[in-house]
């Protein structure tokens, strides 16, 4: 599948972008590297952004095979980023209200962003122990999944609003890709972990994936770096911040990785509807307990018409029977044995058929019930009434 190539472009991307942001920090005021000034040097950062972008895009494009529904498994790296997360945005939710309150300075927008934020959590939580359990969220839980989205999707109007009162140049844009990247693999990811159905969601978590790993690794290894230099500028809302994106850059590594191992392609991929699925039957599945309906395309097979098959002639009680010589007796015994010899491998030939299809097949259908053991009976009792009619017949000819 050669979506899993996107590996190869993000590798070389995310170690140079981390180098520049290293380097936009190291290099002193006025200072230049290979000829770029500090300015120079982030936006050249988030300019590999969308080359990695379109990367993976065009290489997404090529793969035919990947499947668009994936069974999660057991991925402790991922549930304990998810984890990390969720506490830090829920924290941070309830930090920023309780700031808002005590200065008395309310602003809708954050305290609607920071109540989002909340919830959020509470959904990224779930998302932890799925990866924990190893067991896809359930499809009635994929609205609330997309939490996650909605918040990342806030966060950028609110970051996109705060640069409008500064100066372009003294901020770092790097911040609102990560955002926007955020939400795009989010909804993608809630997808993918509650098999909705969808236009490709895995392909999708790969590439915004790769893109979102890279611009969050150089953020935070960037706001990283100033915080640990100038530490008493920042507040606890900062070191938040810088939490988060380097949990949520974890996290979808953590994913990817799991689903570069793990995703399978179209034709491994079986899909049954709820009206397909067999029912499970709690009852015992052996031989004894089970009644068979015997039915061939939807007609019952009848009984065997054994006088039209006999070579015998039947007449009633009150008619007299009478018998030409010994070699008509021994005609109509060796008739009468054959037709027995008929019925018994007919009945053979059920059993061993009943027999085949409980060892061959998967589930236990529940059947009618007594038909088998009714028609049973009846051959029976029309196998007892020539046996008697032939015991009949030798004794009045030995008279």
């Amino acid at each position: 599948m050669k979506t899993k190539l996107c590996w190869i472009p993000f590798i070389p991307v995310v170690c140079l972008m981390i180098f520049i942001k290293y380097m936009e920090t190291a290099i002193p005021a006025g200072g230049t590297f290979l000829g770029l000034d500090w300015f120079g040097l982030r936006y050249a950062a988030i300019l590999l952004i969308p080359i990695l972008l379109i990367s993976c895009v065009v290489i997404s494009l090529f793969d035919k095979k990947m499947s668009p529904y994936y069974v999660i498994s057991k991925n402790f790296g991922a549930a304990l980023f998810s984890f990390i997360t969720a506490v830090a945005v829920m924290f941070q939710g309830v930090m920023s209200i309780v700031n808002t309150f005590s200065t008395g300075n309310i602003n809708a927008l954050n305290f609607v962003v920071s109540l989002i934020g909340i919830i959020a959590g509470v959904a990224m939580l779930f998302i932890a122990s799925a990866h924990l359990s190893g067991k896809n969220i359930k499809q009635s839980l994929s609205i609330f999944m997309l939490l996650p989205a909605i918040w990342a999707g806030f966060k950028l109007i609110e970051t996109f609003l705060s640069y409008t009162t500064v100066s372009v140049r003294s901020q770092d844009m790097l911040d609102l890709l990560c955002y926007a990247l955020a939400a795009l693999f989010f909804f993608t990811n809630a997808v993918t972990l509650c098999n909705m159905e969808g236009k490709s969601p895995v392909k999708k978590c790969f590439v915004f994936g790769f893109p979102l790993i890279a611009a969050l690794l150089a953020y935070s290894v960037k706001e990283g770096i100033n915080i640990i230099k100038n530490y008493a500028a920042y507040e606890i809302l900062d070191v938040l911040d810088v939490a988060i994106m380097l949990s949520i850059a974890l996290y979808a590594l953590f994913f990817i990785i799991e689903l570069s191992i793990n995703a399978i392609s179209k034709e491994q991929v079986s899909i049954i509807s709820e009206d397909e699925q067999p029912k499970e039957i709690n009852e015992p599945t052996k031989r004894e307990a089970v009644n068979f309906s015997y039915e061939d395309d939807g007609e019952e097979l009848n009984p065997v018409d054994y006088e039209e098959s006999s070579d015998l002639e039947i007449t009633d009680e009150s008619e007299e029977i009478t018998i030409s010589d010994e070699t008509a007796v021994a005609e109509e015994d060796t008739a009468v044995s054959e037709n027995y010899e008929e019925i018994s491998e007919d009945i053979s030939d059920d059993i061993s058929a009943e027999d085949e299809g409980i060892k061959d097949s998967d589930f236990v259908i529940a059947p009618q019930e007594n038909e088998k053991s009714d028609e049973l009976q009846t051959r029976m009792d029309e196998i007892d009434k020539l046996i008697l009619e032939i015991q009949t017949k030798r004794e009045i000819n030995d008279d």
